[in-house]
């Protein structure tokens, strides 16, 4: 198997394992939302602008789906 097979076979099993796990990464992304994150602003008295920069955050599906080099 040449090398463009091998990456075009990885490519294709993580687009399939993306699409597998999407809906959980969603489901996961809006329990943070809803659930957490006004139970953790609650307890730690944090300030408005912290709690927006943060629902913004978490409301970046791109952060739950892609990996930035960290």
């Amino acid at each position: 198997m040449d090398i463009r097979s091998l990456l075009q076979a990885n490519n294709d099993k993580l687009l399939r394992l993306y699409k597998e796990n999407l809906n959980i990464t969603l489901a996961l992304q809006a329990t943070l939302i809803e659930d957490v994150l006004p139970h953790v602003r609650d307890e730690l008295q944090l300030d408005a602008d912290i709690v927006d920069w943060a629902n913004e955050w978490l409301e970046d599906t791109g952060v739950f789906t892609h990996n930035h080099g960290s």
